[in-house]
């Protein structure tokens, strides 16, 4: 393996059999503290079907004996971190990430928590309340609905066959007793082992460690009985039935678990069918014959099981051929190709490379080799796995898990009867911890701007551009153009076909992404340094030369309506775009970023191409960025790359602010869903407005566990699954909006509490607590930005574009721990004051029969 991995990691195993391994990163003054139980859905015996596991995670948030109440979540927001846990199949994870220096409160609170849970029988009936809720929106998600029938149906007899949150009549069934004795039962040192990794003394956390969970008695030693599922010796088929336009299809198959020689080739297999733009389903069954909208493949093989599947969406009308094309591509896999293995292994290496930035995917990574290998030392192991896999290798393991005889196949397609077209915690400075130099920029003489940031801690390159573009840019009619321009950049140039060009970044492991804004276009490049030339060749040939084919834009121009209309039936998506037509009316923030399918129906390719020659390619609105391990010829290149392209010195755009509504707006909005969505808004303040940072400082205090709504109307009410605070800012003002999920018949009364939060605010702001939490949490938030070099430099430059200047980014602990709460509140009490605010409810549309 070569220098770049995974190191630094510590292990110690206790008496008891706890396991606790530790993970020293000195990149940012932060840590992951996670504990790793090993029991999930398929461990719950006679439980089986309850998701008790599910419902154990959910409980243990709700007190323990050092902790009771709220005590957890509120200490854990006050500290300024964050925490949250999830349970799987095989088992179930807690995290809390803090900043570095609150580590041993951090570890005290997930041991207490996990050895001592309370569980008070008011809270047990509200969480029962939400996961019956949280089972039923699971119900209203088509790709949810896809992945439960599939292991329903690939297992007969082993419990993985069941949902891991369980089924509505067995959830019911829960009661507090069951869920003491399956903790008993299931929760203990031998099933657990602990992970941190951040910025730590190793021999400081195996103390903490040891001193709280030495004497945590083993439990029961039992282990479940698992049925061995029978070698499936025939196919299977199911039809079943969706309020959704498009058509869902899966093929599945059995492969071995985690931990089997096979895995890596299967990794690689996938890889090559449908994993990367130029796979060869993605190439053959969605760009050359138009048959699917989207489509992949995945290898999944946790440490009991495994399986690798395909998954496509396509228009009804389609499906019979795309079931049988996809039938053709296994049939006819063979004749591997050295450039496919060699592409495939480059994608997984310079993944992993990526991945090792941030502390959190670190953490996933060991924990995922300690479960599947039951040692952290695989994680680097895997890398030379892949390098060792053979074309021969491939054939073998096509020809002996991928059968057609032995393949299960459900499709999911639309319901016929709908009509589809209708504590005052320390912040600290970036420069108190790291030692990290600030970006540095350079004007040309057409307005263009380039920013530097440099990082050698990895052989990694990241490109930062924004440039004009956006539903701020789009002319009344062509809302959703950047979304369609965008995917049309990367379809191919004159110089690569759309083919070439994929296989090309796919075999380099270049990672590119063109991303439509409400006020910007937003392009990313990532790769490896040695892969630098090539991979600026291929951007410059995408900016100056991109051919728009005929061919791609009908086909994406289809796609792109076709997820509209999904879009359209969705309760989130439906009453997203509602109050943003409510709030700005003919403004073009009225309309979201991915557009209307009226207006892209009606687009040209030539309208495409205006657009992006006369709007996007502004020099005095482009501004570029280089992060990573660079020197002086890189941005010698970069500024070469500047000046070719043909940029175009439009007069820039005059919109008028928005309007915004004078009366009160209580809409209902009908969907042919299960579920009610909730929002409540009003307008906020735009990028230039100081006011900014003290919207952030709010919805910081309005999202998570530990924020005042969620505690009203989740825990205390018992009402939604999930809330919180989105906020929006551009050019002009955005909107500031409380969002609920729940149940139809508790919507108006989630909208009345939502009023009455916003009502709070208006009238007393934030209390000392919540602004200190909330301030807590953004200093916490932006040393985890630290990690990823690409994602800060594109801060600096959407900084730089808003007109904010580019070191605003690098100077937000220090903006951020100088206001006030009363600087805040002025802020808040303002905005939230506002005497018209939109309240939309999306709920079903009481006329159509709801899915079973």
């Amino acid at each position: 393996m070569d220098k770049f991995g995974i190191k630094n990691i510590s292990s110690v195993s206790l008496d008891n059999g706890l396991q606790i391994y530790v993970n020293e990163r000195h990149n940012a003054p932060i840590v992951t503290v996670q504990a790793w139980v090993k029991t999930g859905s398929i461990h719950e015996e006679e439980y089986l079907g309850c998701g008790i596991s599910h419902f154990l995670e959910h409980m243990l948030f709700h007190g323990s004996k050092k902790y009771p109440g709220a005590e957890i979540v509120d200490t854990i927001h006050s500290l300024g971190g964050d925490m949250n846990a999830y349970t799987s199949l095989g088992h179930t994870v807690y995290y809390i990430e803090v900043p570095a220096n609150h580590v041993e409160k951090a570890i005290d609170i997930l041991t207490d928590m996990l050895v001592n849970p309370i569980f008070p029988e008011e809270k047990f009936l509200d969480e029962k309340n939400i996961i019956l809720r949280e089972r039923d929106m699971h119900g209203d998600n088509p790709s949810r609905v896809m992945s439960e029938r599939v292991w329903h149906e690939m297992f007969t007899v082993h419990p993985a066959r069941h949902p891991i949150i369980g089924y509505k009549n067995k959830i019911e069934a829960v009661n507090r007793d069951m869920m003491v004795d399956y903790h008993q039962r299931r929760y203990s040192p031998d099933r657990t082992f602990f992970l941190v990794s951040g910025m730590v003394e190793t021999d400081g956390v195996i103390k903490a460690l040891v001193d709280r969970l030495g004497s945590w008695n083993r439990g029961d030693l039992r282990e479940p009985f698992m049925p061995e599922e029978p070698i499936q010796l025939s196919s299977r088929d199911s039809t079943y039935f969706f309020t959704d336009p498009l058509t869902r299809l899966s093929m599945s198959w059995h492969i071995p678990p985690g931990g089997h020689p096979d895995v890596a080739a299967l990794d690689i297999l996938s890889g090559i069918l449908g994993q990367n733009k130029s796979s060869r389903l993605v190439k053959n069954l969605k760009i050359r014959k138009n048959l699917a909208l989207s489509v992949g493949c995945f290898s999944y093989t946790p440490s009991f099981c495994g399986i690798f599947g395909i998954n496509a969406l396509c228009m009804p009308e389609n499906t019979e051929e795309l079931e049988e094309e996809l039938r053709n591509e296994i049939r006819n896999l063979a004749n591997f190709k050295k450039s496919e293995l060699e592409r495939e292994v480059a994608q997984l290496e310079t993944e992993y490379i990526r991945a090792l930035r941030s502390n959190n995917c670190v953490v996933r990574i060991i924990g995922n080799s300690i479960l599947s290998y039951g040692s952290p030392l695989y994680v680097n192991k895997y890398i030379d796995d892949l390098r060792a896999v053979t074309i021969p290798d491939l054939e073998r393991v096509t020809n002996e898990y991928l059968d057609l005889e032995k393949s299960t196949t459900i499709r999911i397609i639309p319901k016929a009867s709908v009509d589809l077209e209708e504590s005052k915690p320390a912040v600290h400075n970036i420069s108190d911890c790291i030692a990290i130099k600030p970006p540095e920029l350079k004007t040309f003489r057409g307005g263009q701007k380039l920013v530097t940031f440099k990082d050698k801690s990895l052989p990694l390159l990241d490109i930062g551009i924004v440039m004009a573009g956006g539903a701020y840019f789009e002319e009344r009619g062509q809302a959703g153009i950047t979304g369609l321009m965008s995917v049309l950049l990367n379809a191919g140039t004159k110089t690569y076909p759309e083919m070439e060009l994929l296989h090309l970044m796919d075999e380099n492991a270049i990672e590119l992404s063109i991303t439509p804004g409400n006020n910007s276009l937003a392009i990313k490049l990532n790769c490896h340094k040695k892969k630098f030339p090539l991979a600026l060749e291929v951007l410059q040939s995408i900016l100056t030369e991109s051919s728009f084919g005929a061919r791609q834009f009908k086909r994406e121009k289809k796609i792109a309506v076709e997820k509209l209309k999904s879009r359209q039936v969705s309760p989130q998506g439906c009453a997203e775009d509602r109050i943003l037509n409510l709030l700005y009316g003919d403004h073009p923030y009225g309309i979201s970023r991915q557009g209307a399918p009226q207006d892209i129906e009606k687009l040209t390719r030539q309208q495409v191409m205006d657009f992006y020659f006369n709007q996007c390619l502004r020099p005095d609105m482009a501004v570029f960025g280089i992060a990573g391990d660079f020197d002086n010829r890189v941005v010698k290149k970069i500024e070469k790359l500047i000046s070719t392209i043909p940029w175009n010195n439009s007069p820039p755009l005059k919109i008028a602010p928005p309007e915004f509504p004078a009366k009160t707006i209580v809409e209902r909005v009908k969907n042919p869903r299960k579920q009610a969505v909730v929002l409540n808004a009003v307008p906020g303040c735009d990028n230039l407005d100081k006011a900014r940072f003290s919207v952030d400082i709010l919805q910081a205090a309005m999202t998570g566990q530990g924020a005042n709504i969620f505690k009203k109307v989740r825990d205390e009410a018992g009402l939604a699954y999930y809330t919180g605070m989105i906020t929006s800012r551009g050019f002009h003002r955005g909107y500031i909006s409380f969002y609920a999920g729940t149940h139809p018949e508790a919507a108006d009364q989630v909208a009345e509490m939502m009023d009455n939060e916003r009502q709070r605010l208006a009238e007393t702001g934030l209390t000392q607590e919540e602004f200190n939490a909330a301030k807590a949490f953004i200093a916490h938030s932006k040393a985890e930005l630290m990690e990823d070099p690409g994602s800060m430099l594109m801060q600096f430059c959407l900084a730089e574009y808003y007109g904010n200047g580019y070191l605003t980014p690098f100077r937000h602990t220090e903006i951020f721990d100088k206001i006030t709460l009363n600087q805040t509140n002025k802020v808040v009490k303002k905005l939230m004051s506002y005497p018209a605010p939109v309240t939309v409810i999306s709920e079903p549309d009481s006329s159509e029969n709801p899915d079973e």
